[in-house]
């Protein structure tokens, strides 16, 4: 994660009671701000490089991530 980054074209938010997360689509990815929203950093672990988030749903304890390259799912939110 690089610490002082913070998303440009926010299409997608999404929350679990102890962080934010932004979609961003100007191909960044996702963010993750666990201040409520005073701090981001990008969370794109295992995720291509160039991204663009379109949403965020929550199903079974696993985070999937909608993106212009496939869906992707996290447990580690």
């Amino acid at each position: 994660m690089q610490a002082g980054t913070f998303p440009q074209s926010v299409f997608a938010l999404y929350t679990n009671g102890r962080a934010i997360f932004a979609g961003d689509v100007s191909g960044r990815g996702v963010f993750r701000s666990t201040d409520n929203g005073t701090t981001w950093a990008q969370a794109n672990v295992g995720l291509p490089s160039v991204l663009y988030v379109q949403s965020f749903v929550e199903y079974a304890g696993a985070l999937y991530i909608a993106t212009n390259r496939g869906v992707y799912r996290t447990a580690n939110n």
